[in-house]
C-alpha cells in the first residue's frame, strides 16, 4: 500500500524542513520506506528499478493505460507505413499506365505510318517523292489485283 506522507524534519540548530514522501512497501521483503515524489514520478516514467532499504530491486510495471498508449503507437506507425506504401504503389500504378498510353500512343502512330506506306505503295506512290511509276502500278494490277494497300 503506498501513500504520500509530509513529514518535518528538525535539526540540532532549529533547521526544519518538510519533505513529501511517497510511502511503500518492497514486493519482496515487505520492509516500509519512502521515495520522494519526484523519484517516484521518474521511476514511473523510465521504468527503471529502484531498491528498498535491504537492497531488493523493485519496479513499477507498465500500467493499463502505458500498455494501450504503446499498442496505439504502434497501430499508429503501422498507418502511416501502409499509408506510405499505398503511396508508393499508387505512384508506381501511376507511372506504368503513362508508360502504356505512350507506347498505345506510339504504336498508333507506327500503325498510321504503316498504312500510308502502303497505300502509297498500291497507288504505286514514290514514298519520297510523291511521282508515280508506270511499271509498279502494272506489276501490281497483274500479279496482285486484290492488292488495297490495307494492312492484313
Amino acid at each position: 500500500m503506498a501513500t504520500t506522507e509530509k513529514i518535518r524534519i528538525s535539526g540540532r540548530q532549529g533547521i526544519t524542513m518538510e519533505l513529501a514522501l511517497y510511502v511503500l512497501d518492497c514486493a519482496n521483503c515487505g520492509v516500509v520506506f519512502g521515495i520522494t515524489e519526484d523519484y517516484e514520478k521518474r521511476r514511473r516514467r523510465d521504468g527503471d528499478n529502484f531498491t528498498c532499504p535491504n537492497g531488493h530491486n523493485n519496479a513499477w510495471c507498465k500500467d493499463e493505460l502505458d500498455r494501450e498508449r504503446a499498442a496505439r503507437r504502434a497501430e499508429e506507425k503501422r498507418a502511416e507505413q501502409l499509408s506510405q506504401e499505398l503511396a508508393a504503389a499508387n505512384t508506381r500504378a501511376l507511372r506504368e499506365r503513362e508508360r502504356r498510353e505512350a507506347s498505345d500512343r506510339q504504336a498508333a502512330a507506327y500503325k498510321g505510318v504503316a498504312t500510308k506506306a502502303k497505300k502509297r505503295a498500291a497507288a504505286a506512290l514514290c514514298p519520297c517523292c510523291k511521282r508515280s511509276f508506270v511499271q509498279l502500278r502494272r506489276h501490281l494490277e497483274a500479279k496482285h489485283p486484290d492488292y488495297t494497300g490495307e494492312i492484313a
